[in-house]
């Protein structure tokens, strides 16, 4: 499923915070709420927080700061030109010229200040290659797949993680 395994994504992580990006209204580009939205519930490790960002993660800057996680994954639709429907593992910083547009510009001002406020956590993005992102459409079978295979593949990584 991804380059890189689950469980070396979160490592040693026992504090992480799961931010789901994008926005409803463009079709696949909705793929980091939805992952949120459907593994929120699934979650019941009080050292994990999965927040709903859509396209303004400044707002949950706060919130996440005083959590102070290991971990801050970031999950969100990408589009560097791959397999619709495929995830990769990528560096934020480095990811952000294939993020939607609408989340550029927020993002790497959210993210310099997260990292400057939480110099030892570390940063992680699990991007979907987007299909379609025509306004108020659903998502693609694909990307609908990939998420649903990582809220599933996420809800029994995290399950490992002891409670402090």
């Amino acid at each position: 499923m991804l380059p890189m395994e689950l469980n070396e994504i979160i490592g040693n992580a026992k504090r992480i915070v799961i931010c789901g990006l994008g926005n409803e209204k463009y079709g696949d580009e909705a793929f980091g709420v939805i992952v949120a939205k459907l593994l929120k519930p699934l979650i019941l490790n009080p050292d994990v927080t999965v927040i709903e960002c859509h396209e303004i993660p400044e707002k949950h800057a706060g919130p996440i700061i005083r959590f102070k996680p290991d971990l801050l994954l970031l999950i969100s639709p990408i589009n560097y030109g791959g397999k619709a429907g495929k995830l990769v593992v990528a560096d934020p910083w480095e990811a952000l010229e294939d993020l939607p547009e609408t989340l550029q510009p927020q993002l790497r001002v959210t993210l310099n200040h997260l990292r400057e406020l939480l110099p030892d956590t570390r940063f992680m993005l699990l991007g979907c290659q987007i299909k379609d992102k025509r306004t108020f459409r659903r998502l693609s079978p694909e990307v609908k797949d990939s998420a649903k295979a990582l809220v599933l593949s996420l809800k029994k990584e995290l399950e490992k993680i002891q409670t402090s």
